[in-house]
């Protein structure tokens, strides 16, 4: 069986942060539509944050538009309910009660938070580009990719991430990395000055 590749994904942003995130999310659509393409709900630390991300999602992959208050309520409720197995009874106090407060909060005005979107979307894209290189480099090691499929699949990854930049990001600058193996590093910083030649070291 196919050995899996584990990156981790949990943003290093305290709860606060996450929170202010989806905030963001559920009221800005420019930033959703930003954000769609690398948002992970396995990036949030926090349990309902990770569902409030997938209901927030998948409502806006389904209908090309944010939830409403009374929709995003309903849809977290169930997903709540999926991810705690709350017996009935229990179902106002430990479910219901709690999402309501959430989705009440969450739908409060937040302004622009330019700096929390925009250290989001660097987060959310080192993560991406992290996963790619883990696995392109297992599947360079184990024989499943020669070298010229590997570096097209970066190329490719680091086009589509680049191509959502909207500036002022520190994205591509090595020391944003968080927690990427230092082999990682270095491979990374030739990749992005020297057009990918740089992995021909590692070939």
């Amino acid at each position: 069986p196919r050995k899996k590749i584990h990156c981790m994904t949990k943003s290093p942003f305290p709860r606060e942060f996450e929170f202010a995130v989806l905030s963001c999310l559920v009221q800005d659509a420019k930033f959703m539509r930003e954000s769609l393409a690398v948002l992970r709900p396995e990036h949030f630390q926090d349990g309902i944050h990770r569902s409030a991300c997938e209901v927030i999602a998948t409502h806006y992959q389904r209908a090309n538009e944010l939830p409403s208050k009374p929709g995003l309520l309903s849809a977290l409720v169930e997903a709540e309910r999926r991810r705690i197995r709350a017996k009935k009874a229990n179902d106002e106090a430990i479910i219901v009660e709690p999402c309501s407060q959430f989705v009440e909060k969450l739908f409060q005005p937040v302004g622009e938070m330019s700096d929390v979107k925009r250290r989001w979307l660097d987060f959310c894209k080192t993560r991406e580009l992290e996963n790619v290189l883990l696995e392109q480099q297992d599947n360079l090691t184990n024989g499943r990719s020669s070298p010229a499929e590997v570096v097209e699949t970066i190329r490719r990854t680091y086009q589509r991430l680049v191509s959502t930049e909207q500036g002022g990001s520190n994205f591509f600058d090595p020391n944003h990395l968080i927690a990427l193996p230092q082999e990682l590093v270095e491979m990374r910083q030739r990749t992005f000055t020297t057009g990918f030649t740089g992995l021909d070291d590692k070939m």
